[in-house]
């Protein structure tokens, strides 16, 4: 028997309510965030439970058709509060977009509360490059969002000059994959040089796993169940990977 077919036929229990809906969601007023890939799926269910807490969001989006028929579908349920919800054009394949974005965001804001570095691919197929020649997981769901996190450093500080303490915050979002199937210690330099190692679902599972390295933002679990990952750290695995992106940018957008 399938695992489809089990699943129709033994179908598990329904989850439990949930502990914290949009609803418990206090007043954002006065607060600033920006969702990247907010057009869809866990990003756009993000932007609809802070739309009615008076928060201005910025959804970043590559494609800005997608974007404005989202947002044109939230503000819908209260156009009061239309002038909250804005487009930020945001593609991660380009380090020139991501560059942009940040730059129209800072000339629009002096503040920013809340990052939420939600945007990702994968599944790309083998030997897709960004705009930059970067490996294509690994342009947008690390150099791409950790160029965007560092250029927008100034404006989090801002906040937290204001705001309540603890209140500041860069979110993001990974999969379970940087540990199912990432290479011994998260990455291998020389994929990083050669843009990839020619399995699709290696390189993703590469991205989300080196995607911890570069919070400092440096934060994985010590229960982490991949420990090789964890004790790369020590090995120099985060310095490695945060200096091969700082070489990689300075390399396309300062030389």
């Amino acid at each position: 028997m399938s695992f489809t077919s089990m699943l129709t036929q033994y179908p598990p229990p329904p989850p439990p309510a949930p502990l914290f809906t949009g609803k418990d969601i206090p007043s954002q007023k006065g607060k600033v965030f920006i969702v990247t890939g907010g057009n869809q799926g866990v990003g756009f269910e993000l932007i609809k439970m802070l739309y009615p807490t008076d928060a201005t969001i910025y959804m970043a989006s590559r494609s800005s058709t997608h974007a404005l028929s989202a947002i044109s579908e939230i503000t819908a349920s209260d156009p009061s509060r239309a002038g909250n919800l804005k487009f930020l054009h945001l593609d991660p394949m380009d380090l020139h977009s991501v560059r942009a974005a940040a730059e129209e965001f800072i000339a629009r804001e002096e503040n920013l509360d809340i990052l939420w570095n939600n945007a990702g691919i994968g599944r790309l197929p083998p030997g897709t490059k960004t705009q930059q020649g970067i490996e294509g997981h690994m342009g947008v769901n690390v150099v791409g969002t950790f160029y965007f996190t560092r250029l927008l450093v100034g404006c989090l500080k801002n906040a937290v000059s204001r705001s309540e303490e603890n209140s500041v915050r860069i979110v993001w979002r990974t999969s379970w994959m940087g540990e199912g199937r990432s290479p011994e210690g998260g990455f291998r330099m020389r994929d990083l040089e050669n843009g990839g190692c020619g399995n699709e679902y290696v390189d993703y599972a590469a991205s989300r796993a080196a995607g911890a390295y570069i919070i400092p933002w440096e934060r994985i679990q010590t229960r982490n169940p991949r420990a090789d990952i964890y004790a790369a750290l020590d090995a120099g695995k985060g310095a490695e990977l945060w200096e091969w992106c700082e070489e990689v940018i300075a390399a396309e957008m300062d030389g």
